[in-house]
């Protein structure tokens, strides 16, 4: 799953995944998410999702931006869905290691989701998925 912080401006930043999820929670993940998931033209990473560059160079999934030749990895979903996750340790603005996915959050709003709350809630974040 990947994640989402909003940053200046009201853009939807990637910060890292979600994974290892059991074959059960992936059907039922597969389930809560299969009614969001939108076309590519007009989503918030619709150029890419790391138009800032990489200091680790081009990696798969963390494309600058979309090429026609290059796949999609991924299926975008709404940037609604907010959920909690907990993890280890931040480089710079983004997950060293994938985080942990805790809970759905509808209670939140995904733009409530933002860089700020890292200085406020280590280790636990919440985010918007994509």
């Amino acid at each position: 799953m990947l994640l989402g912080l909003y940053g200046s401006a009201e853009t939807l930043r990637h910060v890292g995944v979600a994974a290892s999820f059991a074959q059960s929670v992936r059907r039922e993940l597969l389930e809560t998410l299969r009614p969001l998931i939108v076309p590519l033209a007009g989503h918030p990473w619709e150029q890419g999702f790391l138009v800032e560059g990489s200091r680790m160079g081009r990696m798969k999934g963390a494309a600058a931006r979309w090429v026609p030749e290059m796949g999609l990895d991924w299926l975008p979903v709404s940037a609604t869905l907010v959920c909690e996750v907990s993890y280890d340790h931040l480089d710079g603005d983004r997950f060293r290691h994938p985080a942990r996915f805790r809970r759905f959050r509808p209670d939140r709003d995904a733009r409530s989701c933002t860089f700020e709350q890292f200085e406020i809630a280590r280790p636990h974040v919440l985010l918007g998925s994509a």
